[in-house]
């Protein structure tokens, strides 16, 4: 699978595809949805709906030291990038990046959807 992760401002080295491993988290959605215990026994369930900026991509990928160094720089210079997966073209930031060789995982929290 490929993904690719681009500032969201003009900068000729910003940049980047990757090929990601089939092990990587990137279709969980959630609801903002929680559950409350009333005091008959019951319990009330309050739900106000889905948003794509719940969605938390864990990127998992063999990387070359300079393509780390590449996404390390985007992380530390912009708040906002843009990724591109099968699923759609979103905005948001990589909070964190952790490298257990030979895989770095990169963690994207989404913004918002910017394909509609």
């Amino acid at each position: 699978m490929i993904l690719s992760l681009c500032s969201r401002v003009f900068d000729p080295d910003g940049a980047i595809v990757i090929i990601i491993d089939p092990s990587s988290e990137l279709s969980n959605t959630t609801r903002r949805v929680n559950r409350v215990k009333t005091l008959d026994g019951g319990v009330s369930i309050n739900d106000t709906g889905f948003a794509e900026g719940d969605r938390e991509l864990k990127i998992k990928a063999q990387l070359s030291s300079s393509e780390v160094e590449q996404i390390r720089r985007l992380q530390q210079l912009y708040p906002l990038l843009s990724v591109s997966i099968k699923d759609g073209v979103f905005e948001g930031t990589i909070n964190q990046i952790s490298e257990s060789p030979p895989i770095t995982n990169i963690n994207f929290l989404v913004k918002g959807r910017l394909d509609g």
